[in-house]
């Protein structure tokens, strides 16, 4: 037979649970102590994009996690940085640092620095000896400072025996020194001293100092690293865009312009020159060139030519100045973009004639713009109906007739009119074709119900099936219930039954005690 004591198990597990407990609490305080000691650097690492000879200042913050104070904060390897003198952080003490990066080259690279710290330890150094000489024209020097426990050659330089004597009652002892000789003299404690040269009268002091101090350490495990990803560049004002003379025409007026480039440095030729626009304008006569470097007395530039055909909508953008945002991008020299206003003339948009006929332009809301397309398009224009989401950010030319409006986007203002005059029946092919549609459109709410309808039903088949299983748990419950009532009743009167069986035992053995007694009698 296997005996276990599972008390003496829980005990054990309780106490290797502790154990275990603890030791990863230190495990966590120990890794805590290990990482939080040091200083943090915040980011710990840097993308930096500087102009070429333009000193760019940026920013970063360092934090003292340490429990002590730290001194004298540099970064290595940072050849055209300037941080500043960073003295000391107390522990929990923060610094935002800001540095400036300037070079004269053109250039993508990373600069890994390794930022250190000092701090303080306890420092005694060795007891020296020092001189002093005593001469006919008094002591030299004649005011010393050394370190507990030092020592003083006191050397006589002259021709006579000399004592030197305590002046002022500072407590030094007397020294006496023969003619041309010497005595070595130690001073343990920590006192300033005045003496004078008897019988000459020449002063001086000697000051003895705590010899126990404090020097600089440091620890280069504690350094932390920190990458400079700095990418260099020319000013972006090394490109410029100028237009050349001004541009004033029509709407849908086609005219050339001219742009000159120009390259302001006079060192670096700018690589991969592209111009754009933002509307209106194409056919750039050149792109994607190189611009060679200016010099002290001539501007390098290059004169390109392009096509431009405003086209606006509404009346009241035209007898006024409109923007063109022109671009230029480069490989080396940074972007530049310049606003150049182009004058359109004026022009009446509200109304046009076509054929003879007079159109008045009008802007519909957007359910307008839909129904105008659903009564008066074909089943070509109905397609590019569908596709007007696209002009809805755009201005949205309409049409109106005696009868109808017509929805029309600007680039299609004569094709749409053409279909809408050449092509038929329109409704009734629209009709024919919506009434597809429609039937398609039956046909799925059809399926959608059945799918629904299917859906009701599953979840009732469900509902029927959850609630027979619980009137089939519910009689089996009773069951049991009744089964081990019976079962306890049984027990019960098995119990009353030996019960009384014992009792009469008893009394029936009792009077055979009482017949015995009577017969020994």
């Amino acid at each position: 037979m296997l005996w276990i004591d599972s008390e003496r198990i829980s005990n054990g597990a309780g106490i290797m649970n502790k154990l275990v407990i603890c030791f990863g609490i230190i495990m966590c305080l120990c890794i805590t102590s290990v990482l939080g000691s040091g200083i943090v650097l915040t980011p710990d690492a840097m993308a930096l994009t500087v102009n070429r000879g333009v000193a760019t200042t940026f920013s970063m913050n360092i934090r003292n996690d340490n429990n002590f104070t730290v001194f004298n904060i540099s970064f290595s390897n940072t050849t055209g940085f300037s941080f500043p003198i960073i003295n000391s952080l107390s522990p929990n003490q923060s610094a935002l640092v800001s540095f400036s990066v300037l070079t004269q080259d053109l250039f993508s690279s990373m600069f890994v620095s390794t930022v250190s710290y000092l701090y303080q330890i306890p420092y005694t150094s060795t007891p020296m000896t020092y001189v002093i000489n005593a001469t006919g024209a008094g002591f030299v020097p004649s005011s010393l400072n050394i370190l507990q426990n030092d020592s003083v050659l006191w050397q006589n330089l002259l021709s006579q025996d000399i004592v030197l004597n305590d002046y002022g009652s500072s407590g030094f002892v007397p020294v006496s020194i023969p003619a041309l000789s010497s005595v070595t003299r130690n001073y343990n404690v920590i006192h300033d001293f005045s003496f004078f040269n008897s019988p000459l009268g020449y002063t001086g002091a000697l000051h003895v100092l705590n010899r126990s101090g404090y020097t600089f350490a440091h620890d280069s495990t504690a350094d932390k690293v920190i990458a400079f990803n700095v990418l260099s560049v020319l000013p972006s004002n090394t490109l410029q865009i100028n237009l050349v003379g001004s541009l004033s025409l029509n709407n849908n007026q086609s005219a050339i312009g001219y742009l000159q480039i120009i390259n302001n440095d006079q060192s670096i030729v700018v690589n991969g020159i592209h111009v754009s626009a933002n509307r209106w304008v194409s056919n750039f006569s050149e792109n994607d060139f190189n611009l060679a470097p200016s010099s002290s007395s001539t501007v390098s530039s290059k004169l390109i030519s392009f096509i431009i055909q405003p086209v606006v909508s509404y009346t009241s953008d035209t007898n006024r100045s409109q923007n063109i945002l022109f671009s230029v991008t480069s490989t080396n020299a940074g972007n530049s973009s310049k606003t150049i206003p182009v004058f359109i003339n004026y022009q009446n948009l509200d109304i046009v004639t076509i054929n003879g006929t007079i159109y008045t332009i009008n802007v519909l809301g957007i359910n307008d713009t839909i129904q105008a397309c659903l009564q008066h398009m074909n089943d070509v224009g109905f397609e590019s109906c569908k596709l007007l989401d696209q002009y809805f950010g755009h201005n949205i030319t309409v049409i109106k007739e005696i009868e109808a409006q017509h929805k029309i986007g600007e680039n299609d203002l004569t094709v749409m009119l053409g279909q809408l005059k050449t092509f038929g029946d329109v409704s009734t092919r629209l009709e024919n074709k919506m009434n597809l549609y429609v039937d398609k459109q039956d046909s799925i709410m059809a399926l959608v119900k059945n799918n629904s309808d299917d859906i009701t039903a599953l979840k009732q088949h469900e509902g029927v099936t959850d609630a027979l299983n619980k009137k089939r748990q519910d009689s089996q419950d009773t069951r049991d219930w009744v089964i081990f009532t019976i079962l306890m009743i049984i027990l019960v009167a098995y119990i009353i039954i030996k019960f009384v069986d014992n009792y009469q035992y008893f009394n029936r053995l009792e009077e055979a005690c009482q017949i015995g007694g009577d017969l020994n009698g």
